[in-house]
């Protein structure tokens, strides 16, 4: 479904539990931005449609903690929901799974 609109490195849903993951080099692209394409590719939808993720969470300091320049910070996790998904976002790597 990826529209090549962000530029994952691999992406892939598990049948089994529904969730998908997207990999990502943060020199190429902020979490902000993914999180939101990512969503959008599981839901079929135009990124610009859905809601913007600064309702949810502050993309500033998300795509701070996870920029390229700090990678020392490869173990930090964080994890909230956006348009009916649970996202967690680790270094480089974007799950989403549909909330129950």
């Amino acid at each position: 479904m990826s529209d090549g609109m962000f530029p994952f490195t691999s992406l892939r849903t598990d049948e089994v539990t529904g969730t998908t993951e997207a990999e990502f080099d943060p020199a190429d692209g902020v979490p902000s931005m993914a999180v939101t394409a990512l969503v959008a590719d599981r839901k079929d939808v135009d990124p610009r449609d859905l809601p913007v993720v600064y309702d949810i969470i502050d993309p500033d300091a998300l795509d701070m903690l996870f920029s390229d320049h700090r990678a020392g910070l490869a173990n930090a996790t964080v994890s909230f929901q956006y348009e009916g998904f649970d996202v967690r976002i680790d270094h480089g790597t974007i799950s989403i799974t549909e909330s129950d």
